[in-house]
């Protein structure tokens, strides 16, 4: 119904604003360009072609995708969407007989990319779909590979045409570049966004590092590059806005492009900083002693497994990593005759400031905290250059124990959210089902509801 309207839209506005004697007149060859033709025929043709083919087009194409895309959760393709298909098929024959014959040679070229990217991005987003928003390797390079090339395209057509000013070859450059970036950032952001139910997303409050807990492997891993894509879309964006600044008058402009860059890349921040406590937010009810306790074992048994511990004795943490790097770092200082540094000024280092106090010969102190760990096989208490080597060593390790032990207490909210969402959809699908198995006995009591499908 929705084309019926257009198509009789716009052959009313035709019928009242087109001179049909011109196409009366022998000279004109609808299979030459426009160029030669009637400047008034010219865009009344050109009405033609985009209003009732190209918009049509366009709408028919996405509503088709958007109804099959739909009915994938049902199992079958349904007849609406077969008669939408159709639609667009017609629709992209006509699209380009009307190209063909009516339109010049740039705007046929136009018109026809258009038409193969979108193309290309509906078959390029089913095949996602179907790997669980996870392109193959092959799909990845071909991608790649066509922005590098349109990428250096544009470049090309802006440096060596000398239609082109210097301005418009670097605007066109950074466009490109700023869209291929950005498409790529949506894409990705999409992805988590889809997933996010079964694999969460962790951003810190600076924006990075980002993680992604994998539920396949119970493991999380770093996520940052739709942040940095982001990042680096608005970036361009605002180098862009500088250089604007430079070439164009009023300079007011340029400013404008970068306060925009700017303030997208604070809005963009914050959105992503201040996601993760929304998603918690939720859940929150859902959010009980045993979930709690399921994500805390499950992030430990992940924990121990990646750095295969097979009893607490064999592992190190932080915070012993850290007293061992205090220890090692005095007795060098005193080493060289140097003063040495203090234990904060906190409760869990009260028993080691108190033996640290009490000791007579602090020097002899340090060295006999370190001699309770370190493989004196292998280094010499005595040597200096051992014991910096020793402590390199030991600033590696402590920081890998620090990072692992950052990622364990993220993985444990990450899972948190994740088995609090599924115990909401679960319930929420009892709750429908429940609904839809009494749906008579409530509509006799006159209470209807839509229950919804999938």
């Amino acid at each position: 119904m929705a084309y019926l309207i257009l198509y009789a839209c716009g052959i009313v506005y035709l019928i009242a604003h087109w001179d049909f004697s011109l196409y009366k007149d022998k000279k004109i060859n609808f299979f030459s360009e426009l160029s030669e033709k009637d400047e008034y025929l010219t865009s009344a043709t050109y009405f033609c072609v985009l209003y009732i083919v190209f918009i049509p087009w366009l709408t028919s194409t996405y509503s088709a995708y958007l109804k099959i895309n739909d009915d994938q959760d049902d199992g079958h393709t349904s007849v609406t969407a077969w008669i939408l298909l159709g639609i667009a098929i017609f629709h992209t024959v006509a699209l380009l007989v009307c190209v063909k014959m009516f339109m010049s040679t740039v705007l046929g070229l136009l018109i026809l990319t258009v038409f193969i990217f979108v193309t290309y991005l509906i078959v390029l987003y089913f095949v996602y779909k179907k790997n669980d928003y996870n392109l193959p390797v092959v799909w990845q390079w071909i991608n790649g590979i066509l922005m590098a090339v349109i990428f250096l395209a544009v470049l090309f057509l802006g440096v060596w045409f000398p239609l082109f000013s210097s301005y418009t070859a670097v605007t066109m450059a950074a466009g490109c570049g700023t869209l291929i970036v950005g498409c790529s950032a949506i894409v990705l952001f999409s992805r988590d966004e889809a997933q996010y139910e079964r694999d969460p997303v962790f951003y810190s409050p600076w924006l990075l590092p980002v993680y992604k807990y994998k539920s396949s492997k119970n493991d999380i891993d770093t996520h940052k590059t739709p942040t940095i894509l982001m990042l680096t879309c608005c970036v361009f964006m605002l180098a862009w806005g500088v250089f604007t600044t430079v070439c164009v008058k009023p300079i007011w402009i340029g400013v404008c492009i970068t306060i925009i860059a700017e303030v997208l890349i604070l809005q963009l921040s914050l959105y992503l900083i201040y996601s993760g406590s929304t998603r918690r937010e939720k859940v929150k009810d859902f959010i009980d002693e045993l979930v709690v306790k399921q994500a805390w074992l499950d992030s430990k048994s992940n924990f121990v497994n990646v750095l295969g511990i097979n009893q607490r004795a064999d592992y190190v943490s932080y915070e012993q990593w850290w007293k061992r790097r205090f220890h090692l770092t005095n007795y060098i200082r005193a080493y060289r005759g140097q003063s040495w540094n203090m234990l904060p000024d906190r409760d869990e280092f009260h028993v080691d400031k108190t033996e640290l106090e009490a000791a007579p010969d602090k020097k002899e102190y340090h060295k006999l905290k370190i001699q309770e760990w370190v493989d004196l096989e292998v280094y010499s208490v005595d040597d200096i250059s051992d014991m910096l080597t020793l402590l390199y060593e030991t600033d590696v390790d402590m920081r890998n124990a620090y990072m692992n032990e950052l990622e364990l207490i993220i993985q444990f909210q990450l899972v948190i959210v994740q088995l609090a969402g599924q115990l909401k959809r679960s319930e929420f699908k009892y709750l429908f089902n429940f609904i839809k198995e009494k749906q008579v006995d409530l509509f006799v009591f006159g209470i209807h509801v839509q229950v919804p499908h999938g």
